[in-house]
């Protein structure tokens, strides 16, 4: 939410509760990963709001450093590699599940350059 721990929490809250009920709607087992993005996203807003605990000196230096972590692997590991597999599971016509078309990211250029400045990763760049 990048507003504060209290918004974090309460968006982590509500969207849980959606996926709860998205989950309960699943009839088959490829429907449950895009199911549960609504509880996965969930859980990164409350450890975005560990973050801003940290940030606020109200939670402790390896409680921050664990929360940014586990923040940067979903956003930038699982999400990326989840969300396209997840509609691909649910789509059954073979025609619009074959090409995948070419990677967002240009070769040699992860992460991608917009990371560095804050997540404290040495840019690709030339």
């Amino acid at each position: 939410m990048c507003f504060s721990a209290q918004a974090d929490l309460v968006a982590g809250i509500v969207v849980g509760g959606i996926g709860v009920g998205a989950l309960r709607q699943v009839h088959r087992w490829r429907e449950l990963p895009l199911a549960s993005l609504p509880v996965l996203f969930a859980g990164h807003q409350l450890v975005e709001a560990f973050g801003w605990l940290d940030l606020t000196d109200r939670a402790s230096a390896p409680t921050g450093r664990v929360a940014l972590w586990l923040y940067m692997l979903f956003a930038y590991v699982v999400l990326p590699m989840l969300v396209p597999a997840a509609v691909l599971a649910v789509e059954t016509d073979a025609g619009r599940r074959g090409g995948w078309g070419p990677s967002p990211w240009p070769a040699g250029r992860w992460p991608p350059p917009t990371c560095s400045p804050w997540c404290g990763v040495p840019s690709a760049s030339p």
